[in-house]
This record gives C-alpha cells, structure tokens and sequence, in this order.
C-alpha cells in the first residue's frame, strides 16, 4: 500500500494529410484510453509545438493519430498522459526530421 504511481501510455502515428490542414485524429476505444484524459494529450502536443526545438510553427497538412494507449484506473492522470504524448509526439517529429534536439530531460527519465 502506498501513494498511486504514473502510468500513461500513448502511441501517435503522424502522417501527412494535405487536404486537412493540421488534424488530431482519435482512433483508441474507450476501454484503451478514456476520453476525459484527451486534455492531457491535446496539451503535451501544444507544449512540444510550443518548443523552441521544435522546426516549424505549426503542421499544415499532416494528420496527427493516436492509434493504441493503456491506462490504469489507479495509477493514471492527465498529467500523466501530459508526459506520455510529449515523448511520442517529440520522436515522431524527430523521425519526421522535424525537432532539433537529440533529447530532452523527460526523455533521460
């Protein structure tokens, strides 16, 4: 027994998407990931693009998906799913070549 721990897991798939313009897509079911934790996700992306590593104002013309996640009914907050999307979002920009820095204190965990 003891004080609940973190837990957030979240999986993002970012893909272009030229006749959208920028659009978050939510492809998990209920039992994946809840939708009352969509805040936190909608608010680690707006940290990471706000970043100044981060190559670019915005995403015109890429879809941004959120394809598989867990929670825990203890152990998961929005805080936590704050952290998990700022770490997938941050290596999905990298490997789309558009973040600059090697890693981040979140990533050194």
């Amino acid at each position: 027994m003891g004080p609940p721990g973190r837990f957030g897991v979240i999986e993002l798939v970012l893909e272009p998407a030229p006749d959208l313009g920028c659009c978050l897509s939510w492809e998990v079911s209920e039992q994946q990931i809840p939708l009352h934790f969509l805040d936190g996700v909608i608010s680690g992306l707006k940290h990471v693009m706000s970043e100044p590593e981060f190559d670019g104002d915005y995403l015109y013309g890429a879809r941004i998906r959120v394809v598989n996640g867990a929670f825990n009914s203890t152990d998961s907050k929005l805080s936590c799913f704050y952290v998990a999307t700022a770490l997938a979002f941050r290596d999905a920009l990298r490997q789309a070549d558009l973040y600059r820095s090697a890693e981040t204190d979140w990533d050194k965990g």
